[in-house]
């Protein structure tokens, strides 16, 4: 025979882990319970700092200071993107005019090479045909 001579259920072993459990489960419940209350003391002490701060005269004026100050930067800063937006769409509509007149120049000019081009041509033809005795 291999293993243990005695004889034995494992009844001492299974006891000794339910004990194990039981102990593991107590020390988890009254690690829940701790950490509760140390939450429920910091959310009153942090209700309670917060009355002391409403009640505090200097921390309002603070505040108020602080909010008017924001107020006032967030127009300041919406004032600026208006002007700014302004000047953008003020530029871009002189730019698009000013290449739209660069571009009524340029087309002038080839239309003017255009016409160039074709007398010359022409009269180059009409030399051709006196030099070959053609008779237009």
């Amino acid at each position: 025979m291999v293993g243990c001579p005695n004889f034995c259920h494992g009844d001492e072993v299974l006891e000794r882990r339910r004990a194990e459990e039981q102990e593991r489960v107590l020390r988890e419940e009254a690690e829940k319970q701790e950490q509760d209350r140390l939450e429920q003391k910091k959310i009153e002490q942090e209700a309670e700092a917060k009355k002391r701060t409403d009640e505090c005269e200097d921390l309002t004026r603070l505040r108020a200071s602080q909010i008017n100050q924001r107020d006032r930067l967030l127009a300041f800063e919406r004032k600026m993107k208006w002007l700014m937006w302004t000047r953008h769409g003020q530029q871009k509509v002189e730019l698009l005019s000013k290449h739209a007149e660069l571009e009524q120049k340029m087309k002038d000019r080839v239309c003017l090479w255009l016409l160039l081009f074709r007398f010359y041509l022409f009269i180059y033809l009409f030399y051709l045909c006196w030099r070959i005795g053609i008779v237009i």
